[in-house]
């Protein structure tokens, strides 16, 4: 199992770990064990910048995984890398895009396509397997949904996908903690918000 040990949200009243208290690493964990098996990422040495902080994964394929880079400190700095399971390899940008990671990251699931969905505190971004930004016209893939998954784009924390395709997210903000069920093809009317508690 690999895990990132960046910057998370907590909850109000909990202790929350940010990009300069959290441990800042990529390993993997033996799960017959429990017990760490190797270091893929150390976000506290180089080639880190100042602020780095993995917050999320997700699986490419038996070599690799991306990492969701979380940074409030470098403007710009946000990204996507691509980092081997193997210990201390190479990694390399896959995405920096300043318009799709604008906001605070939060959340990297890869879809049966290739895509990616990226969750950051005010939207839900859709990127391609070749880097390209999918919007609903000007706006991203997903962002502020009508009734009855409204008003969801302060703190979306969590996304994943049901087998219809459908993109269920996690909103957790003060007085609108809550889950959406969003239309697979991403948010352009009303209709496209299937449901919500």
């Amino acid at each position: 199992m690999y895990v990132a040990t960046g910057a998370c949200y907590s909850g109000g009243g909990n202790n929350t770990f940010t990009n300069m208290t959290s441990s800042n690493f990529v390993y993997r964990l033996d799960t017959a064990t429990g017990t760490k098996d190797i270091v893929l990422a150390d976000y506290n040495a180089s080639p880190a910048q100042a602020g780095d902080s993995p917050v999320g994964l997700a699986n490419i394929d038996s070599n690799n995984i991306y990492v969701l880079v979380e940074n409030t400190t470098i403007p710009g700095a946000r990204r996507i890398e691509i980092v081997p399971k193997s210990s201390y390899g190479t990694r390399t940008t896959f995405s920096n895009n300043i318009t799709a990671l604008s906001a605070q990251l939060r959340d990297i699931l890869a879809l049966a396509n290739g895509n990616l969905l990226i969750s950051r505190s005010s939207a839900i971004e859709e990127i391609t397997a070749a880097n390209v930004r999918i919007t609903q016209g000007a706006n991203p893939f997903i962002y502020a949904p009508a009734s009855p998954c409204a008003t969801s784009t302060t703190m979306m924390s969590r996304i994943l996908t049901l087998n219809n395709g459908n993109v269920v997210f996690l909103h957790a903000a003060a007085l609108q903690n809550r889950f959406g069920i969003i239309s697979a093809s991403g948010y352009e009317s009303s209709s496209d918000c299937k449901a919500a508690q």
